[in-house]
């Protein structure tokens, strides 16, 4: 057995204990159908990757039909969509781990194909992401609004299905961060002219609901995307002052880092040696935990990614994709036996639905994925999505 810091147990803010400080990182599988209902590759893509991890973040479940990024989406829009959310909470808490669903809208990140009647996705204000990207349309103050009553109604759909805890889904992009972003939110109203307005007004909302509704230790988390590397874009001050703001209004458990590497530095301000996450780390409450991720190839990285950022939790993506018994083996002192490298052959007993593949890990990494024992280094990657 091994003595990894990162497997020691922690309690949340508000009580929630997890047995250990590794989290399965958000992922998306677009293995649900057409509706947003949990598949049966759902449920048996987490039932067989919950049995080591303290925490199973469930991945980007949009709370309204024109949040919807990507196809194959799990939804939490619908009272129809909490059948098979609460099974998948089941096989998650059948392996021991805590269960918390992301809140998700994407925005601008959609397209029309993919939204009800062919509408056009919609953003802060009608600027595409890229040149090559559709022309979203501009909300409305009313369905600003409205959104985040979809937020909040999505909360009790999370708490009705049995998880453990929601994260606000913030970060990669997605709507939260378009509005937050002076590249992409010109509006003249309100919500323009103090950006941080409507990811406080949805914090707010879920915690409200979690109050009104959820059993003591009920979790609340926000990703955030740290910065953005465009020259108009916001950068790592920006995020920490809004993080500190966000915690002390909002009772937060957590605040989930996207990043490529665990212990990185900020890649916009050179100046700044010190990691990222210790940023955070140093700025925030001691009671709100901060979860650093990405490249955590062995145990070792993982202590190194708590010890060099003084993060709570470690996140794990990837590496649970090509390695579902990560923890189990890392705890057993067994990391010579760890898979990390991944085949077709390999995807019936991972239970790695194809669509994963396809839509996931070959457009990130080609036909091979790293780490494949080439020597060759392992591309830089956080938790996609």
């Amino acid at each position: 057995m091994t003595d990894y810091n990162f497997l020691q147990p922690l309690a949340l803010r508000h009580g929630a204990k997890l047995r250990n400080r590794a989290v399965f990182a958000p992922t998306t599988l677009s293995a649900s159908f057409f509706n947003g209902v949990a598949s049966t590759d759902d449920v048996e893509y987490y039932r067989h990757r919950a049995g080591g991890v303290g925490l199973v973040i469930v991945g980007a479940s949009f709370v309204d039909d024109l949040g919807r990024g990507f196809p194959g989406q799990l939804g939490i829009s619908d009272d129809n969509q909490l059948a098979g959310l609460k099974r998948l909470v089941g096989a998650i808490h059948d392996g021991g781990a805590k269960a918390v669903v992301q809140l998700h809208h994407a925005g601008r990140m959609s397209y029309s194909d993919l939204l009800p009647g062919g509408q056009a996705p919609v953003a802060p204000s009608a600027i595409p992401n890229t040149p090559d990207s559709e022309n979203p349309r501009a909300l409305t103050d009313s369905e600003i609004r409205e959104i985040i009553e979809d937020f909040g109604r999505a909360t009790r759909r999370a708490i009705d299905a049995g998880f453990d805890g929601v994260e606000i889904h913030g970060a990669n992009h997605y709507l939260l961060q378009q509005v937050f972003s002076p590249s992409s939110n010109k509006r003249t109203d309100s919500w323009g002219t103090d950006r941080t307005a409507f990811p406080l007004a949805m914090a707010h909302k879920v915690a409200d609901v979690i109050r009104d509704n959820a059993k003591p230790g009920f979790i609340l988390g926000y990703r955030i995307s740290p910065e953005e590397t465009n020259v108009d874009g916001y950068r790592i001050n920006d995020t920490v002052e809004f993080a500190q703001q966000l915690t002390n209004e909002v009772p937060l458990d957590y605040l989930n880092l996207s990043q490529p590497v665990a212990n990185q530095s900020p890649f916009v301000s050179p100046e700044i040696k010190t990691p990222v996450a210790k940023l955070y780390r140093d700025a925030l409450p001691e009671d709100v935990a901060v979860l650093a991720v990405g490249n955590v190839r062995k145990g070792q990285d993982a202590e190194a990614a708590l010890a060099d950022t003084g993060a709570d939790l470690v996140g794990l993506a990837v590496e649970l994709i090509i390695e579902p018994k990560w923890v189990e083996k890392v705890a057993a002192g067994q990391e010579d036996a760890l898979n990390q490298k991944l085949s077709e052959l390999d995807y019936v007993d991972l239970h790695l639905p194809q669509a994963t593949v396809d839509s996931l890990l070959k457009p990130m990494f080609g036909e091979v994925v790293p780490w494949a024992g080439s020597g060759n280094e392992v591309a830089e990657h956080g938790t996609m999505l």
